[in-house]
């Protein structure tokens, strides 16, 4: 829940690199990926969590503690991993990511390693949120698959992006930004 709002800048960055080349597409994925983060970030159960922790410390009876554990239960039942809520914002936020990195791709702007490395981790990632809940052993097998690119996709988008930055805003985006990366 700490690291899910760094999102936000992520594709900020993404959004300003893109717009010049295709700005009707990297608004979408932005906003897509907005929207996805934000409803994720509606859903954490922490604090929940611990009222229900403190208050079963605190209780006197058997009666009560199995009350408030029950309501720990629900509250888990319905958190950011499985409530409706993270499901439709993971699903927005990975469905952003890939039209992203699609535009990524068109482009060249982020080089195009990096584009095909996103869509198949974001990709993954989206096909993880959506079999995870009906087929629960594949969508362990699709994030045990895309889990560890999303470091090595972090840090090659972080990357250029500072070249990006370091290239000043006069640079165009709209063609290629040469072979780097691809």
């Amino acid at each position: 829940m700490l690291v899910l709002p760094l999102y936000y800048l992520l594709y900020l960055g993404l959004f300003e690199a893109l717009r010049r080349a295709d700005f009707a597409n990297a608004l979408l994925s932005t906003v897509l990926a907005f929207v996805g983060v934000t409803l994720s970030l509606a859903t954490p159960s922490a604090l929940s969590m611990l009222w229900l922790s403190q208050r079963h410390a605190a209780a006197t009876t058997e009666a009560i503690r199995a009350q408030l554990q029950a309501a720990g239960e629900a509250i888990l039942a319905s958190d950011i991993w499985h409530g409706t809520g993270s499901f439709l914002g993971g699903a927005l936020a990975q469905s952003g990511a890939v039209l992203i990195c699609v535009l990524m791709l068109r482009t060249g702007v982020l080089g195009k390693a990096t584009a095909w490395l996103g869509i198949l981790m974001h990709g993954l990632d989206l096909a993880h949120i959506v079999l995870g809940p009906f087929v629960p052993a594949a969508g362990v097998a699709l994030m045990a698959t895309a889990g560890p690119l999303f470091p090595i996709w972090f840090f090659l988008v972080g990357r250029r992006l500072f070249r990006l930055v370091e290239d000043g805003p006069g640079r165009d985006f709209e063609a290629p930004i040469g072979s780097e990366g691809s």
